[in-house]
């Protein structure tokens, strides 16, 4: 009877061996990213210790002890730069080992390096970043932090696209901040990647040197070239700011000039987005209302980029010539040419202005490119600005009314294209 038993025991324990045996599978494949093999990918099942390998130099995996179920694998690498990339297959277990083969996994997205454009209003901050290569994708989404510990919970999402080839974002950020950038990829059940984290550190707006304007300055940039610049201007002084050039071949095909202009804190803008072009442009006039620092944005037009030379602007401070009431003046006018005229007015007196000119239409008709502004001595602003004098012709006169409220200078600004044959205006001030 106690060999029975003894036997019987043995028998039980011999299958209870074999079945542990055959429930005990290995899972194995080989991680790649295209042809190149994944080095030290972290694969595992359900994010489950017993169960998580890494590759190794052949980019093989081998995952042993398994029971049958269903699993998630997934399998993830880091970038140096900071990034990873993952991705997720369902394995099912059932009463056999599994060999995956290759597995893909898809490129990390890359987040490239933040394209800051600065101005006294504040930084342009684009960011672009390379594509997601997987089949699963859902979305992008761009957080920002304030520190580089950026994740989905500590950062802000500032932009969400589903659009797989939506690989760009601008955005505006202020002077003096520090800011850091990070791309997650998703999929329908979750996070697939996160890209590498970028960082757009930005201080206080550089001006350029100071251009102290006396009489006269000329400012040139290259081809290619934008930028800000400043001078320090005189309450109650008139400026004019045009074009130049120092271009050799046809300056009928010269480039022209985006040009703006603004105070220190970018609250009066005395022009803005103006195009001064060799052709039909002409200075731009303004009048410092206090002794303030005038920025000038100077960006290209690309219209046509000449070989060789360079562009830019001549800021004048503009001299005046006294006028006495009820002369006759004769204003000649050159090409591009500002003059600035003055007399004085009584309080509470009318005056009118009466422009003439014998010049006649040129051959496309196009009278005389001038234009003619006028100011008070205790005003910051235009009375009237830019007037075009383009229908002055022969016997026609244009005429201009105005008060003065107290005894003051008046002034008087003609400003003349760039390209026109050179021409008089008869000018004569009257009290009415």
């Amino acid at each position: 009877m106690r060999k029975i038993i003894i036997l019987l025991a043995l028998v039980a324990f011999s299958c209870s061996k074999e079945d542990n045996q055959s429930s005990n599978y290995t899972i194995s494949g080989i991680i790649k990213n295209q042809t190149i093999p994944v080095v030290n990918a972290e694969v595992s099942l359900d994010n489950l210790i017993q169960f998580s390998t890494t590759t190794d130099t052949n980019g093989y995996f081998e995952i042993t002890n398994v029971s049958p179920g269903d699993y998630n694998l997934e399998a993830k690498k880091g970038i140096e730069t900071g990034g990873f990339t993952t991705i997720s297959e369902r394995v099912v277990v059932s009463n056999s080992n599994i060999n995956l083969n290759e597995i893909q996994l898809p490129e990390p997205v890359i987040l490239n390096e933040a394209l800051i454009v600065s101005s006294i209003d504040g930084n342009t901050v684009t960011l672009n970043w390379s594509q997601y290569t997987g089949d699963d994708f859902r979305e992008y989404k761009l957080y920002k932090h304030d520190t580089s510990g950026i994740d989905e919970n500590t950062a802000e999402l500032i932009h969400v696209t589903t659009i797989s080839n939506e690989l760009e974002f601008t955005l505006q950020l202020p002077h003096n901040s520090n800011t850091y950038f990070r791309v997650f990829v998703l999929d329908e059940f979750g996070l697939l990647g996160g890209s590498n984290i970028v960082n757009a550190s930005i201080g206080s707006y550089a001006y350029n040197e100071e251009i102290t304007v006396n009489i006269t300055n000329e400012y040139y940039l290259n081809p290619d070239e934008e930028q800000t610049l400043y001078f320090e201007a005189q309450q109650g002084e008139a400026y004019a700011i045009q074009w130049i050039d120092n271009i050799v071949d046809d300056s009928y095909s010269a480039a022209s000039l985006v040009v703006s202009a603004y105070n220190q804190d970018g609250t009066n803008y005395y022009f803005q987005n103006e195009r001064l072009i060799p052709m039909t442009g002409s200075p731009m006039p303004i009048i410092a209302p206090a002794n303030e620092r005038v920025y000038l944005n100077i960006k290209g037009d690309d219209t046509y980029i000449p070989v060789s030379g360079t562009y830019g602007v001549k800021i004048t401070k503009l001299t005046s010539s006294s006028y006495n009431l009820d002369t006759n003046y004769s204003v000649g006018m050159d090409l591009g040419e500002t003059k600035l005229l003055d007399f004085n007015a009584e309080a509470n007196k009318n005056y009118k202005i009466t422009l003439t000119s014998t010049v006649p239409y040129g051959a496309y008709g196009d009278g005389i490119q001038t234009h003619f502004s006028v100011f008070k001595e205790s005003s910051s602003t235009f009375l009237n600005y830019k007037q075009p004098l383009t229908n002055l012709c022969c016997s026609t006169a244009i005429e201009y009314n105005f008060n003065s409220n107290i005894n003051q200078k008046i002034y008087i600004i003609f400003d003349g294209a760039y390209w026109i044959t050179p021409n008089n205006i008869d000018l004569i001030v009257e009290e009415i």
